[in-house]
């Protein structure tokens, strides 16, 4: 029954907080119908439609598919638990995904705190024994490439791996590093005290340079270090500025 009382779609996008091209998605993939076209070609929706958009909306809510939603309208509504069961699993999923977000974002802000005030400083520190997977070896005299670097990660299978990158130095080879992580070459940070060094770069080639002023300092000051260095860009640096690297640099005190 025609009633000047029923919805166009436009109030029918309204009272559901979507857009008139969401309803029509939804007619096109069968799953939505206007109650009829009026004389002048609009669409019309009566209290059947309103309570069929309501469906849907609350099955989409639940990460159930357009897809599955017109199955269960077509075949069999039982569809509807399984799909609801599997859509309670993602959800759960997506917490311990999201928990484990606030874990890193929390640790980073941590992480820029700390790094802001540590510039250009040295200090002791204590670390547990750690394993490192090598992904890229190179020499002193010559750096890997981009290609190199990123032959190493899909080597690896790497792809879309977040982890920071440390790079072990010993007898002139440089091994490019993930901790935790198995490769053919393991490198092992050993547990004891470190001297740790916080410096700001501006290009990689001043690298040489900052690792001979640290051998400088630990001489100087009566360090006796590991040949073993390690080597690692802080990931928090573009915090502080884009145009720096953050280098930290350490060697085990024996």
């Amino acid at each position: 029954m025609r009633s000047n009382e029923d919805l166009t779609i436009g109030e029918l996008a309204k009272m559901n907080d979507v857009s008139t091209h969401q309803i029509r998605f939804y007619e096109e993939k069968g799953i939505l119908k206007p109650a009829y076209i009026d004389d002048n070609g609009y669409r019309k929706y009566n209290l059947d439609s309103m309570y069929q958009m309501s469906h849907v909306m609350m099955l989409r809510e639940m990460n159930i598919s357009v897809g599955k939603i017109r199955e269960a309208m077509e075949k069999d509504t039982s569809i509807y638990i399984d799909e609801i069961e599997k859509s309670i699993l993602g959800l759960k999923r997506q917490i311990r995904e999201l928990e484990e977000k606030v874990v890193f974002t929390e640790s980073t802000l941590e992480a820029i705190i700390e790094l802001r005030d540590s510039v250009d400083t040295y200090s002791e520190v204590y670390y547990e024994q750690s394993q490192y997977g090598a992904i890229v070896t190179y020499t002193v005299d010559e750096w890997p490439t981009p290609k190199e670097v990123y032959e190493g990660y899909v080597t690896n299978g790497l792809i879309g791996y977040k982890h920071p990158l440390t790079t072990f130095v010993l007898d002139r080879t440089l091994y490019l590093s993930i901790k935790n992580f198995s490769s053919d070459i393991t490198l092992t940070k050993e547990e004891g005290r470190y001297l740790k060094h916080v410096v700001v770069i501006s290009d990689f080639s001043e690298l040489t340079e900052v690792v001979n002023d640290y051998l400088t300092y630990a001489y100087e000051n009566g360090y006796k270090l590991c040949k073993q260095m390690v080597i690692r860009e802080e990931c928090c640096n573009t915090y502080i500025d884009n145009h720096i690297y953050v280098m930290i640099i350490e060697a085990k005190i024996i």
